[in-house]
């Protein structure tokens, strides 16, 4: 069944998981946009910002998946390759941690995230 075809009480469902999901993910996002800010490296910055943003617009779980896929997956690398102070590096590791734990929340059939 696509995502379409899925029955309202599920897609309603996907939403408020999501919904919690952000609300778990976008303080310590915000903490590392605040520490990258505070490094003075606007590159990083800017991919922060719009990695944080884009979480924020998240609805779906298509949505959620894209900004983990698209945004957080190659965030090391841009991080690093900014060289990005050590607060900011340990904030980021905080926030992929937390996603990764997500991520793996959202594959077992569970109403609510652990």
């Amino acid at each position: 069944m696509s995502r379409a075809d899925e029955p309202e009480g599920d897609a309603d469902l996907d939403r408020a998981r999501v919904a919690e999901a952000r609300g778990r993910l976008l303080p310590p996002l915000d903490r590392l946009v605040a520490s990258v800010e505070r490094d003075g490296k606007a590159v990083a910055l800017d991919y922060f910002r719009t990695t944080r943003d884009e979480l924020a617009a998240s609805v779906t779980p298509d949505d959620l998946q894209a900004v983990f896929l698209q945004r957080l997956a190659p965030s090391g690398p841009v991080a690093l390759q900014a060289r990005v102070g050590a607060e900011s590096l340990a904030l980021l590791d905080e926030v992929l941690e937390l996603a990764q734990e997500i991520s793996m929340a959202f594959i077992e059939p569970s109403p609510t995230l652990h």
